[in-house]
């Protein structure tokens, strides 16, 4: 038996594989290293980032103490986020007793994030150096993309690498159906590649759609991507079959993961109703009426940025090459019909198509789904197309790149001086590392409140309890926001039977205007008198003490 050691020294040997492994580690270096960058650029402690009571969310899920309940499946009462990644640090938290922070929450996510760029890489094997470098480049000098993707208050970070695995697995998948394998035992005969990789399709699919429903529509888009390449590097009556059986197996995954998640999602509506009063649902409607508006709106959005130009490049290319395709076809020019199927068929052409559809994808929804409108416009639901355009035109113009070179007989030199260049381009011009003021007062105001009141209540408006919470690692406060306010935690305002006197934000929260702290406050059922108007101030928060009243007259 071969060990280990002496395959690797065997396949070393070996010219091709080789530099293959050099290839590979050159990757691997400049993808830690620009991972180590983004930690300490875009983090919640940062200028770029922005840490609030929606960002404190996640890491009080993934701290939180008490069991784990159906509520605990999606971002605490809001439906559209799955809670997956929460569910996984928690379990980390109660194998190794390791206490989450936002900084340690965000290393995963940014981890995760990254993690895409490979995923792309082994989408586009041949190409996956420069195709991990244009992920990484969009990903840290797109200055709207980083802004909203390394966001603890977003979604959008996990979905995209969930749906991104899916897509990879897709492929093997496909792949997987078509090759003739020859088993050795019979444990083998039952575990085929082919149902590994379904198992995986179905896996991430599910994963995907858990985060964020778009991710459905986005895989069934990709399916057809990855049956049509079937298509193209298949000859004769085998192509239509091949093209059909594809598209057929691999929806059936992608819709069977989207039933699981579906029927997950109606038990969580059935306890949310059960136990909170409320189904925590959201209603995906037509926006009937405000299409025309929605569409220039955001393509104003769009075309605000600086890196528009790239959003038309990938159509152009693509339109004409869809033009050129029906002409031969027409023309009944094979021999240029099939070089041009070599083309397209390509991995990297795949990539490009991939990209682009899902961009375009997202743009539609955007425009469509009336919660959108609702949400003021918000250009986070853009953050997907952001992403996805320049890269898709990044990949096609490094595309024209390398089949110019190979035409002139300076491809492997070129892609080389261009790699160089563009690592060297993105370490010149990467964002600096710039703290946030606001973020350090936070995490100031949060220490003294749980050093004067260890295991009180602290209430105040949404944006006003939460987000002080997730710094307190002993003896944390409860928050309880305003009765109207918006609330994720609704077993909270329980706590209220249990203690003598709250916290109370009125600053930030503008209770009582001017005049400072109201004397009276009648909340969740409880009257609260006012014993001290300025307990502790720090820069634009101020707290008041209450007595609670009602518990006082129902003691003993």
């Amino acid at each position: 038996m071969i060990k280990p050691a002496q395959l690797i020294r065997q396949k070393l040997r070996d010219p091709s594989a080789r530099r293959a492994a050099i290839y590979t580690l050159i990757l691997l270096i400049i993808w830690c290293f620009f991972y180590w960058r983004a930690l300490h650029t875009f983090g919640p402690s940062t200028a770029i980032s922005i840490y609030n009571s929606d960002a404190a969310i996640p890491v009080m899920m993934c701290n939180e103490e008490r069991p784990v309940t159906v509520f605990s499946l999606y971002y605490y009462a809001a439906d559209r986020w799955g809670g997956w990644p929460f569910l996984f640090a928690k379990s980390i938290r109660y194998l190794t007793g390791y206490r989450w922070t936002d900084q340690g929450l965000y290393a995963m996510q940014a981890f995760w994030i990254f993690f895409g760029a490979l995923v792309l890489a082994a989408l586009s094997r041949r190409d996956r150096l420069p195709v991990t470098l244009i992920y990484i480049t969009v990903l840290c000098l797109h200055s709207r993309v980083h802004q909203l993707l390394f966001l603890l208050s977003q979604v959008y970070a996990w979905q995209l690498t969930a749906f991104l695995l899916g897509w990879y697995c897709l492929r093997r998948f496909l792949e997987s159906y078509q090759e003739n394998q020859t088993f050795k035992t019979p444990f083998q005969k039952q575990i085929s590649k082919h149902i590994v990789w379904g198992f995986l399709v179905l896996w991430f699919s599910y994963f995907a759609v858990w985060s964020s429903p778009a991710s459905a529509p986005f895989l069934i888009f990709l399916c057809g991507v990855e049956s049509w390449r079937m298509y193209l590097k298949t000859e004769g009556a085998r192509a239509n079959k091949k093209f059909r059986r594809g598209i057929t197996l691999g929806a059936a995954l992608i819709l069977s993961a989207s039933l699981i998640e579906r029927l997950q999602k109606m038990n969580y509506h059935r306890y949310g109703l059960k136990r909170y009063g409320n189904d925590f649902k959201t209603n995906f409607e037509l926006d009937t009426g405000y299409l025309t508006e929605n569409l220039k709106i955001h393509l104003n959005t769009l075309g605000k940025l600086s890196w528009w130009p790239l959003d038309l490049l990938p159509a152009v290319a693509l339109l004409a090459i869809g033009i050129i395709y029906l002409y031969f076809h027409v023309s009944k020019r094979k021999s240029s019909l099939q070089r041009l199927r070599e083309i397209l068929s390509l991995d990297t052409t795949m990539l490009i198509v991939g990209c682009y559809g899902i961009a375009c994808l997202n743009f539609v929804l955007v425009v469509l789904v009336h919660h959108v409108r609702l949400s003021l416009y918000d250009d986070r639901f853009l953050t997907l197309t952001h992403l996805l355009v320049p890269v898709s035109a990044m990949i096609l113009l490094f595309m024209i790149f390398d089949l110019t070179a190979k035409f002139f007989k300076v491809r492997q030199y070129a892609r080389s001086l261009l790699i160089v260049a563009g690592v060297i381009f993105l370490k010149v011009n990467f964002p600096a590392e710039v703290s946030s003021p606001q973020y350090q007062a936070i995490k100031e105001t949060a220490f003294v409140l749980n050093q004067k009141a260890p295991r009180g209540v602290l209430m105040g408006g949404y944006w006003e309890t939460y987000v002080f919470i997730t710094f307190q690692e002993r003896d944390a406060l409860t928050p309880v926001p305003f009765e109207g306010q918006g609330y994720r935690t609704p077993w909270t305002p329980e706590r209220l039977k249990q203690v003598d006197t709250v916290v109370v934000e009125y600053r930030r929260s503008k209770l009582g205007g001017t005049e400072g702290p109201p004397a009276q406050l009648q909340q969740h059922g409880y009257s609260l008198r006012l014993l001290e108007p300025k307990w502790y101030e720090n820069g634009e928060h101020a707290f008041a003490l209450y007595l609670n009243e009602t518990r006082r007259s129902l003691q003993p």
